[in-house]
This record gives structure tokens, sequence and C-alpha cells, in this order.
């Protein structure tokens, strides 16, 4: 068993197989340690879903009763451009050849509140991340003044 598995680790010597596990040891003593608590517990298996059953083969969001709504969220969108870079710049021992250049952005804010719904905002122009920031900052002011509003309960029935 020990020349079987002794690919799957970087020891050169010899490899102490657990057979109830298949996971290899490179001493004895480790081996030995293991087996006594592996065979304890019943065999696990992986088990991969059925691909037929579409609700247990995929990834979803299911429990949507234990989400905290938020009144209002930001959605924002960077436009960008490749700049070529010198053949000189490394970044982390890596050689840099483009560079994203913010363009522009388009940025929205998102609620179900009526009165407080606004239009996108767009912008193309210079400075377009100092633009950016300033927009996030004022929305940001008005959303905590609309939030710092006390309103009393209605009566609970």
């Amino acid at each position: 068993m020990s020349s079987l598995v002794s690919d799957r680790t970087k020891h050169q010597h010899a490899t102490y197989v657990c057979n109830a596990c298949m996971h290899p040891f490179a001493t004895q003593q480790a081996h030995d340690n293991h087996l006594e608590y592996c065979l304890k517990h019943p065999a696990q298996m992986t088990v991969c879903p059925n691909a037929e059953d579409e609700d247990k083969c995929t990834m979803k969001f299911r429990a949507h009763r234990k989400q905290f709504r938020l009144p209002f969220y930001i959605v924002a969108d960077f436009e960008s451009f490749l700049e070529p870079t010198d053949d000189s710049e490394f970044d982390r021992g890596m050689k840099v050849i483009n560079n994203h250049e913010v363009s522009g952005f388009a940025c929205h804010r998102v609620t179900d509140i009526k009165e407080y719904k606004t239009a996108p905002t767009v912008y193309s122009g210079p400075n377009p991340v100092s633009v950016f920031y300033d927009h996030i900052m004022k929305e940001s002011r008005e959303i905590s003044k609309i939030l710092d509003v006390e309103v009393p309960m209605p009566q609970l029935t």
C-alpha cells in the first residue's frame, strides 16, 4: 500500500497508510495514533449531488426569511480602459503590463420608499474617482439624515 500512495506526499521514504481511510503518514507512531481514533468512527464517503435534481445540485440562497432588509443601498459601476505601462515597472515581483485607468462611473441609490428614489448618477470626465468619492459621501449624508428622523411607531394590533 505504501508504494501505491507514495506519490501523494513529498516524503521520499516509507509511507504508513491507514487501511480505513487511506491517509498516508510519514511515521509509524503517527499512523498508530491515528488508527485508534479512525477505527472508532464509521467510514466516511463523499457523496456527489444528483445532477438531475436541480434543487439539490445547484447552490441557491433559500433562507429569505433570515434576511435583514436594508432600506437603502447603493449600486455602482466603474468604466475603465487599459493603458500600457513602462517595461521597467514591477509590482510584487511581477511585471505590470497594463493599468486600469478609470474613465467614469454610474451610481444609483436603490430604495423601496418612493419619495427617496433618485435617478442614477452618471459621470465621465476628469478625476472620476474623486467625483465618485464626493458623490458617495453626499449620498451617505443624505441617507443618514433620512434615517435620523424619528417616526412614531404605529399602534400594534
